[in-house]
C-alpha cells in the first residue's frame, strides 16, 4: 500500500511537470489564436528577419536563418525586451544596450558609439591625417573664395563636450587633447580659414537652461538657438547687413512629452520616467521667411530621410546674404534661425559625409556656405572627403 501510494505521487509528479511544461510551451500559440496579452510597439529601428523560404538545395543555412527569424519574431518579443530594459536601467542603473547608449548622472542618458570615441580620445589623427584634413578645408576655403563665397567650418559639440560633469567615470577623456581640439588648433594655427568650435560658448550658457535634452544626444532648441547666435556673430563681421540674434524676438514654451532617441533606443521613451519638458521657441515675427520651392536636388541613395535632402527658406530682405548649409541632424533645429538673415538659404543633409557637394554650390552660388558637422563625424567626413577627391580626379 505504502509503495502504491509512493508510485501515485511520484507519477503525479512526473505528469503534472509535463503538463506544465506544455502549457508553456503552447502559450505563444493560444496568444496567436486569442490576444490574450498585446505586445508592445517594436522600438528598434531596424527591419526585421522574415520568414526564410524552405529549399531542400540550401538546407545548411535554412537553421541559422530561421533562428534569426524566431528571435526576432517570437511573441511578446517586444513587451519582454522592453519589461528586460525598464529593469536594468531603473534597477540595477545600467543599459541593456550600451554599445549604441549609457547611462550617465542626473537623469542623463548618452550616445555610445562614435560620440564617445571623439570625447575620449580614443582614435586619434595621425600627424598624417591632421595635415590631410586640414588640406581639404584649405581647399574647399578657396573653392569658395573663387566663386566669391566665404567659407565657415563649424563644429558641433557633441553632448559629452558640453556635458562632461554627466558623464560615468568610464566616459571620461583618456587624452588631454581629442580629435576636435587637435583640428581646431591646426586650422587656428596654420590657416585662415573662418572656423568655429562651439563647445565653450554653450558651456557658458548652460547654467542657464538645459541646452540638449537629457534622452536624446541632440540639442534643443535654446541650444541650437545659442549655437546659430554665435555663428551669426562672426558672420556679421563679413556680412554687418546681417542682424543679431537675440533671444527676446522669440517666445519660450515648453511641451512635457515621451523622450528622446536615446529613450528610444532603450524601449523606455513611452515610461512617464523618462519624459522631459521640449523648450520651444516661437518668432514673434516669422512673416519675413516662408519654406520655398526645391530645386530638386538627388538625394544620396539609400538615404533614409530623402524629403530632408534638400530643404529651401527665402524671405523679402534682398539685401540678406544667400547661404549653403550642408547640414546633418543636428542642422534641423537651426534651419529656421539661418533663414532669418538670408535672402535665399539652402540645406543639404548629405546622409552625413559632409562632402563639399560641388554641383550643388556652383548652382546655388552662394554668397556663404557652412559646414555644419557634428565632432563624432569627423574621422567621417575626412573618409568621404577622399572619396569626394578620387571622384573629382576621374572626370
Amino acid at each position: 500500500m505504502k509503495r502504491h501510494k509512493k508510485i501515485s505521487r511520484r507519477f503525479i509528479r512526473t505528469h503534472l511537470l509535463v503538463v506544465m511544461f506544455s502549457l508553456i510551451l503552447l502559450i505563444p500559440l493560444f496568444n496567436i489564436l486569442f490576444s490574450i496579452v498585446d505586445d508592445v510597439e517594436d522600438s528598434e529601428n531596424r527591419a526585421k528577419q522574415p520568414l526564410p523560404v524552405f529549399n531542400p538545395a540550401k538546407l545548411d543555412i535554412f537553421p541559422s536563418q530561421f533562428e534569426t527569424y524566431f528571435d526576432d519574431n517570437f511573441i511578446l518579443r517586444n513587451l519582454i525586451l522592453q519589461e528586460y530594459n525598464r529593469f536594468v536601467n531603473f534597477s540595477l542603473h545600467f543599459s541593456a544596450i550600451p554599445e549604441k547608449a549609457f547611462i550617465g548622472k542626473n537623469g542623463f542618458l548618452f550616445y555610445s558609439s562614435y560620440e564617445l570615441e571623439n570625447y575620449r580620445g580614443d582614435s586619434l589623427f595621425t600627424p598624417e591625417e591632421l595635415n590631410e584634413f586640414v588640406a581639404e578645408l584649405r581647399y574647399r576655403d578657396s573653392i569658395a573664395k573663387a566663386n566669391n563665397a566665404i567659407y565657415y567650418f563649424v563644429l558641433i559639440p557633441s553632448k559629452h563636450s558640453v556635458y562632461p560633469e554627466n558623464l560615468p567615470d568610464f566616459a571620461s577623456k583618456l587624452v588631454d587633447q581629442n580629435n576636435s581640439e587637435l583640428l581646431m588648433d591646426e586650422l587656428h594655427a596654420q590657416t585662415n580659414i573662418r572656423a568655429i568650435y562651439l563647445r565653450n560658448y554653450l558651456v557658458s550658457k548652460k547654467n542657464d537652461e538645459l541646452l540638449f535634452l537629457k534622452t536624446d544626444n541632440h540639442w534643443n532648441e535654446l541650444g541650437a538657438f545659442y549655437a546659430i547666435q554665435r555663428l551669426t556673430e562672426y558672420m556679421r563681421l563679413d556680412f554687418p547687413q546681417m542682424k543679431p540674434l537675440e533671444l527676446s524676438d522669440f517666445e519660450i514654451s515648453y511641451q512635457y512629452r515621451k523622450g528622446g532617441n536615446l529613450a528610444e533606443m532603450l524601449g523606455l521613451a513611452d515610461d512617464k520616467r523618462m519624459w522631459e519638458d521640449f523648450i520651444h521657441l516661437n518668432a514673434r515675427n516669422s512673416a519675413d521667411i516662408y519654406v520655398s520651392d526645391k530645386k530638386s536636388y538627388t538625394p544620396l541613395e539609400g538615404f533614409a530621410y530623402p524629403e530632408e535632402y534638400e530643404i529651401v527658406y527665402e524671405s523679402n530682405n534682398d539685401s540678406l546674404p544667400k547661404i549653403l548649409m550642408i547640414r546633418e541632424s543636428f542642422g534641423t533645429a537651426v534651419m529656421p534661425f539661418i533663414a532669418r538673415n538670408s535672402s535665399r538659404s539652402v540645406f543639404i543633409f548629405d546622409a552625413w559625409q559632409h562632402k563639399f557637394n560641388d554641383a550643388i554650390f556652383f548652382n546655388e552660388k552662394p554668397d556663404i556656405y557652412i559646414q555644419f558637422v557634428m565632432e563624432g563625424f569627423l574621422r567621417q567626413m575626412l573618409r568621404y572627403s577622399r572619396e569626394e577627391r578620387q571622384s573629382r580626379s576621374l572626370q
